[in-house]
């Protein structure tokens, strides 16, 4: 008899018909995905069948014709129906209770309710019954938000899929399987937002922990959480800002200009990210004492207090002089006259500008002849920037020391030149490209 050991499908089960009536054999396919299912076809037909060792001998139960329930039934009423083989109840009595009804608990009830008065009458909870008494234990009397607590992501993934099934009999394959799939989404932030690998990391810690209590109690005899080495090896695929293209630089500075809305503070704030590469925090963060009018330097400190607290106001925690291009100078000095006596040198009504500020008027800006465009945020301003200066061969320590990079160990220990003239002449000739020389 022919025989295949993988996960059942639909289209599996047909081919197996097919099969079976052209070499007049009985083909004989078992389930990867539930322990003791298969399915056996002959004649034309295909039934799922339970094979289970009772006392040192293979029973075999057929569970229902192919087309009279879905795989996704009879592999919620495969443990059920081993079990109770193995307890002794008889062919005939499951089967007028699967005519009956096709749901493994009420299965299990009404056969209870007519068996023996010796047999068992201890009622396991089931995973969704423990994860609720497992959040309720831990979690009620703490004041952790509603949105972080753990039973959010368990209830919205692993309840509809094994929510109904005894803590007893849950497998590891099972829990694996439904893990898996979230263990490897890279996901994203936000209310609607899908679930990803801190997520399913999550999962599998909350439910490693809910089934340890369980066996301390007794209630269980393992522990079927799959070990977080087990799943498929996660590699983070990070998600760079979109930059802008040098062939649009013009067009949009024209638009800044000209036909933006936003303010200017705005303005001012996207003509750093643009003309600096500067990085949307520290211009949050600017003060105007960071700016020397007369020798046309931006020097950033390595820490800045924001609400009494101390934050980086440089990512190498390394003061930094930046030399300004005469066009943003101008810029700087508009603003000056309006924000003069705020503590935040772009600020709005008090309060310090935010990233989204500046985000918006860029995400959204297209070009005239591409309305297809992706758009562009303040942070990748600055990828636009090395791509100009690598294209024209700008030295490199020249080009680090404009992004604000330190540079690595062997040429950081050798070099010795600051080099903020050769930094403001490559800053001045690419802002004569994006806005055009100075009149």
């Amino acid at each position: 008899m022919p025989h295949s050991s993988k996960k059942l499908t639909d289209s599996a089960i047909k081919k197996a018909v097919v099969d079976s009536q052209y070499h007049q054999k009985e083909v004989y396919l078992s389930d990867a995905g539930c322990r003791y299912l298969g399915v056996k076809a002959r004649s034309g037909s295909a039934s799922f069948v339970i094979r289970k060792k009772v006392a040192d001998k293979m029973k075999q139960y057929y569970l229902a014709k192919t087309d009279q329930i879905s795989i996704s039934t009879a592999r919620e009423l495969t443990p059920t129906v081993a079990r109770l083989m193995a307890e002794g109840f008889g062919h005939d009595m499951i089967a007028r209770q699967l005519a009956k009804t096709t749901d493994p608990f009420e299965l299990e009830a009404a056969l209870r309710g007519k068996g023996d008065g010796g047999r068992s009458q201890v009622i396991l909870p089931t995973v969704a019954e423990a994860i609720e008494d497992y959040y309720q234990q831990q979690y009620v009397r703490s004041d952790k938000s509603r949105r972080t607590r753990p039973d959010v992501p368990l209830k919205r993934y692993i309840i509809p899929k094994i929510g109904r099934r005894p803590v007893s009999e849950v497998t590891t394959r099972e829990i694996r399987d439904v893990i898996t799939p979230i263990w490897t989404r890279a996901g994203s932030r936000g209310r609607n937002a899908v679930a990803g690998h801190s997520t399913a990391t999550k999962m599998r810690q909350n439910l490693d922990q809910m089934f340890e209590l369980l066996l301390e109690e007794g209630v269980v005899d393992r522990n079927p959480v799959p070990r977080a080495t087990s799943f498929p090896r996660y590699r983070h695929q990070p998600k760079h800002n979109a930059a802008l293209e040098d062939q649009y630089l013009p067009e949009f500075w024209r638009w800044l200009l000209t036909e933006c809305g936003a303010d200017i503070t705005t303005k001012t704030g996207i003509a750093m990210c643009l003309l600096l590469g500067s990085r949307p925090g520290q211009i949050i963060n600017l003060k105007w004492e960071f700016i020397d009018f007369d020798a046309a330097v931006y020097t950033s400190p390595p820490t800045v207090i924001v609400e009494g607290v101390e934050v980086n106001y440089t990512k190498t925690r390394i003061e930094h002089r930046q030399p300004i291009p005469q066009q943003l100078l101008q810029m700087l000095r508009q603003c000056q006259e309006i924000t003069s006596n705020r503590e935040w040198a772009l600020s709005s009504g008090g309060k310090r500008m935010s990233d989204n500020t500046m985000r918006k008027n860029t995400i959204n800006w297209r070009p005239a002849d591409n309305p297809d465009h992706q758009g562009f945020t303040p942070a990748g301003c600055r990828a636009t920037l090395d791509t100009w200066l690598v294209n024209n061969n700008c030295v490199f320590e020249t080009k680090e020391a404009i992004l604000q990079h330190a540079l690595p160990k062997i040429q950081g220990a050798y070099y010795r030149d600051y080099n903020i003239e050769p930094r403001r002449e490559w800053l001045q000739r690419y802002a004569d490209m994006v806005t055009g020389p100075l009149i």
